[in-house]
């Protein structure tokens, strides 16, 4: 290994001082052994040997000084890692957006459909008040319930009207009996359920056609009972049991009451 010429330097100065020493031994220890010869009598010496050794040439790795560099370098990369944080906010933006446009989507879904059906209401209303002015007209029977206490419904007063020709009395008495019986029967077990709990009455007329082949037409209600439940059970009445209505001799036009009752 070469060697430089600050450690040679300090080597031999090393060496020199280490002379010095030496001598400035050798000679107090002569001057005190030549005083102690002349008083006393000779004693052993101890020498003792000092190693050169001791001194340490500087410029070794023990320095601290590219320690402290690299931790420098260190702080210095971390510093770019930490400016990348603060962007994460960012992204709650489009959920704002999102949020927005459902709110405008469904303010449009409520719009006023229901109108229509409304605008039906009125005009069977106007239509039934003008039937009933016929209808008192030609009514001429009286009004023949069935007991309350076998039927929760009774239907009365039918009469019938012919567009052509007029039904013999005996026929007209035979099918508007049987009519009755057969709508009283389904009723008594098939009362509004909505209706019998919130305790509603009422009477509805229904104005209908049977023709010579038994087929029922034009089934429509004249007068409301002005209860919605009682009017649609009424026209559901006469669909679930026309096909066990007799059949006319003649194309007739009935109109019926029929009462909706609870005892």
């Amino acid at each position: 290994m070469k060697i430089s010429q600050s450690q040679r330097k300090l080597e031999n100065n090393g060496l020199a001082l280490g002379l010095v020493i030496s001598i400035a031994l050798h000679g107090a220890l002569a001057a005190g052994l030549y005083g102690h010869f002349n008083t006393t009598k000779p004693q052993a010496l101890n020498l003792t040997r000092i190693s050169l050794d001791v001194f340490n040439v500087g410029g070794g790795q023990s320095d601290l000084a590219p320690a402290q560099e690299s931790v420098v370098e260190e702080i210095i990369e971390e510093e770019p890692l930490v400016e990348e944080k603060p962007l994460e906010p960012i992204v709650e933006k489009p959920i704002i957006e999102d949020k927005i446009v459902e709110e405008v989507v469904k303010k449009p879904e409520p719009k006023p459909k229901k109108e229509k059906p409304k605008k039906k209401k009125t005009e069977k209303k106007k239509e039934k008040k003008d039937d009933t002015k016929k209808d008192d007209v030609a009514k001429t029977g009286g009004n023949n319930a069935l007991s309350a206490s076998t039927n929760s419904i009774a239907s009365s007063a039918m009469t019938s009207t012919t567009p052509t020709q007029n039904l013999s009395a005996s026929e007209k008495e035979n099918i508007g009996a049987q009519i009755q019986a057969i709508i009283a029967a389904y009723a008594k077990k098939h009362y509004p359920h909505k209706a019998r709990i919130t305790k509603k009455r009422g009477t509805v007329k229904v104005s209908f056609i049977i023709d010579k082949d038994g087929a029922v037409s034009d089934v429509r209600i004249t007068d409301s009972s002005g209860h919605e439940i009682l009017d649609e059970a009424a026209i559901k009445f006469i669909h679930k049991t026309k096909h066990k209505f007799p059949k006319p001799s003649v194309k007739t036009t009935f109109d019926t009451p029929i009462k909706f009752t609870l005892i």
